[in-house]
């Protein structure tokens, strides 16, 4: 890895210029949040010509093949996938292969218990290591593939099945921007009904908007008593990210300036405390800056009753001006009062 020096500089009184460029905000659910963003955006999702090739750990793309890398997609320890859209003649032959996979492993392993379903356009298997369950709805392919350890520890048939029966009665699919107002999850153009408030998830989201395709913004709600880089507080987070994970690999990083006063600024998601760090990514080849706001609401191991009513929350807000196309790249100022403005917004929705 890439260690990187990460600089500390003031900004006259912390203040902002107000934000130029005008977004119109719309209210989206992710997990078991509601957060306001721009309305005209793209949702990073498995790419369909990819789909069904051996996979990379986290192959979220958006639709020009830029890899959001920061997504994550897991709900009650199932490894979740969600397609781009297919045609008819691509989504049939990925029905057909995806069902002779399950035959192959029925046939591969006769002492497994393998009991296969379908159900209109949902079908998949249970058996005692494991559970997947497809549905193919409104042009897309959504996934819930279960490992062969829970939590940690093997479980049975019966887990299985209850797993995969939980999913399939609680799916439904939905538009963006559309917040169902039962209990249950939400996942990019889905949603899993369900009122089990100790659900495990590791959903990390990633947005990218139309009009200044420069902009990434991720949002994530984990219920891990560590984050997906395997750090333990809101601080060490931020300093890793910055120091280590972003754009990992591009050596013209001359370095990362920490742009605020304090160091890590106090912060509230959902009412909650965290901390922030905005930076300028500066560049050895003195190409124009790039900015990134990274906020970070810690995990609260001691509210013992309700641990997964306390999760990691993790809001990014990413500019890269050699990704614009054309556009103009949203200024310091605008990255700034955008993740601003949506970190303000961010609320648990009421049935929660």
């Amino acid at each position: 890895m890439i260690r990187r020096v990460i600089l500390l500089t003031t900004l006259l009184g912390s203040c902002f210029a107000i934000q130029a460029v005008e977004l119109n905000y719309k209210t989206e659910c992710i997990g078991s949040y509601t957060v306001n963003l721009p309305d005209n955006l793209e949702v990073a999702l498995y790419p369909t010509k990819q789909y069904l090739e051996p996979k990379s750990h986290y192959p979220v793309y958006f639709a020009d093949g830029k890899w959001a890398i920061l997504s994550a997609f897991n709900y009650n320890r199932n490894n979740l996938s969600i397609t781009a859209n297919w045609n008819a003649d691509e989504l049939t032959n990925a029905k057909k292969q995806l069902t002779n996979s399950f035959l192959s492993i029925k046939n591969n392993n006769p002492d497994h218990l393998f009991e296969p379903w379908e159900k209109e356009d949902s079908f998949g298997y249970f058996e005692k290591g494991a559970s997947r369950v497809i549905f193919i709805k409104e042009n897309r392919i959504y996934s819930f593939r279960s490992s062969n350890y829970y939590d940690g520890d093997k479980k049975g048939f019966d887990f299985y099945k209850q797993n995969a029966e939980a999913i399939i009665n609680g799916f439904s699919t939905r538009e963006l921007f559309e917040v169902p107002q039962t209990a249950g999850k939400c996942i990019p153009y889905g949603f899993v009904a369900g009122n089990d408030p100790t659900i495990p998830l590791n959903l990390t989201v990633s947005f990218r908007l139309n009009d200044h395709p420069d902009i990434v913004i991720s949002f994530t709600e984990n219920t891990n008593i560590f984050t997906n880089s395997l750090r333990v507080g809101a601080e060490d987070e931020i300093r890793h990210f910055w120091g280590y994970n972003y754009d990992n690999g591009n050596r013209n990083i001359k370095d990362i300036k920490l742009q605020e006063k304090p160091k890590y600024k106090d912060i509230e998601m959902d009412g909650r405390k965290g901390v922030s760090g905005f930076v300028e990514i500066r560049y050895k080849d003195a190409s124009p800056s790039d900015y990134g706001y990274y906020g970070v609401v810690d995990y609260d191991s001691i509210n013992k009753k309700s641990p997964n009513k306390h999760p990691w929350l993790q809001l990014m807000v990413i500019g890269k001006r050699n990704e614009a196309k054309g556009h103009t790249p949203l200024s310091k100022d605008e990255i700034y009062r955008l993740a601003k403005t949506i970190e303000a917004s961010i609320k648990r929705r009421p049935t929660e």
